[in-house]
C-alpha cells in the first residue's frame, strides 16, 4: 500500500484521471474512490464520468482530497493513496486609521506572539486532520482484513491463497504415478495401478522403482510419505502463498505459462529483473 501526500494541485489530479482513462482504453480498467476530508463522495468504481464529482463538494473549509486507486476492480487492500492537502487561505488584516498612535515595539511583539500562536494552532489542526485520516484508513484496512478472514474461514481446505485440496491432490498424483505399486496393496485399487503403469509406459514417464518404494515407507506402516522433491513442491507453494496476493499469483501463473510455451523469453525476463546467470 503506497501513500503520496502533496499540496493540492488540480493538474496532478488531472494526471491521475488521464492515467485511469488510458488503463480503461487498454481494456484493463482500474477502480478508484474519492474522499473530500473524511467524506466519501465517489464510491469505488471504474466509471470515469463520476471522477469530477468531488469538485461539487469542495468549499473553503475543505482540508484535503484523497484518491484511492486500486490495482484491479476486485482488489480491496492493495492500492495507492493520493492525498492533496489544501493550503490555508489567510484572511486580510483590518487596517487601522492612519491617525492612530501606537507603540511600535509593543505592537511588533504582540504581532509576533499572535502569529506564533496562530502557527502553533494551525500545526495542531493539521496534525489532528492527518491523525483522523490515518485512523479512517486504519479502520478501512481492518474492515478489509476482517472480510478476507471471514472468507478464509469458509474455505477450510485453503492455506492462505492456495487451495490445499488441489495442491495435495497434485502432489499425491505425482507420488502415485511414480509408485503405482502402492495401489496393489489395496485390492480394490489393483486395476487402477495397472492403468497407471500402462499410461506411464505409453507416455514414457518414469517407471516405478523398488528403491523409491522402499524409501517411501516408514517402518511398520504401509502409508507412503513424500519424497524430498515432493515436499519441496509443497514448501514452494507455501512460500508463494505467503509472499503474493490473489491478483499477483494470477499474474505469476500466467507468466509461468507463457515461459513454458516459449522458454527463450526466460533470459529476457532475467535481464529485465537483473537476475545473474548461473
Amino acid at each position: 500500500m503506497a501513500k503520496i501526500i502533496e499540496p493540492y494541485n488540480p493538474q496532478k489530479i488531472e494526471i491521475i484521471r488521464r492515467m485511469l482513462e488510458k488503463q480503461a482504453a487498454k481494456g484493463s480498467p482500474l477502480a478508484y474512490e474519492i474522499f473530500v476530508d473524511n467524506f466519501k463522495v465517489v464510491m469505488k468504481t471504474t466509471d470515469l464520468t463520476e471522477f469530477e464529482g468531488y469538485e461539487d463538494i469542495m468549499n473553503n473549509e475543505t482540508k484535503y482530497i484523497r484518491i484511492n486507486v486500486f490495482n484491479s476492480p476486485t482488489e480491496t487492500i492493495s492500492h495507492t493513496k493520493y492525498v492533496f492537502e489544501m493550503e490555508e487561505v489567510k484572511k486580510p488584516e483590518v487596517q487601522k486609521p492612519l491617525g492612530e498612535v501606537v507603540d511600535i515595539n509593543s505592537k511588533i511583539k504582540e504581532s509576533i506572539a499572535v502569529e506564533r500562536e496562530r502557527w502553533d494552532k494551525d500545526q495542531l489542526i493539521k496534525e489532528l486532520d492527518r491523525t483522523k485520516l490515518e485512523l479512517q484508513e486504519a479502520e478501512e484496512y481492518i474492515d478489509d482484513l476482517q472480510s478476507q478472514l471471514d472468507k478464509s474461514k469458509t474455505k477450510a481446505n485453503h492455506w492462505g491463497k492456495l487451495d490445499l485440496g488441489l495442491l495435495a491432490g497434485a502432489a499425491l498424483e505425482g507420488v502415485v504415478r511414480k509408485n503405482p505399486q502402492w495401489l496393489t496393496k489395496v485390492p480394490a485399487l489393483q486395476e487402477l495401478a495397472g492403468v497407471i503403469v500402462e499410461e506411464n509406459m505409453n507416455g514414457k514417464q518414469i517407471p516405478a522403482q523398488t528403491e523409491v518404494t522402499q524409501a517411501s515407507f516408514t517402518k511398520g506402516s504401509d502409508t507412503p510419505t513424500l519424497s524430498e522433491e515432493e515436499q519441496s513442491y509443497l514448501d514452494f507453494g507455501k512460500e508463494l502463498s505467503e509472499n503474493f496476493d490473489d491478483a499477483e499469483l494470477s499474474i505469476l501463473y500466467k507468466i509461468i505459462g507463457e515461459l513454458k510455451r516459449d522458454t527463450s523469453k526466460l533470459q529476457i525476463v532475467a535481464e529485465l529483473l537483473n537476475v545473474p546467470a548461473g
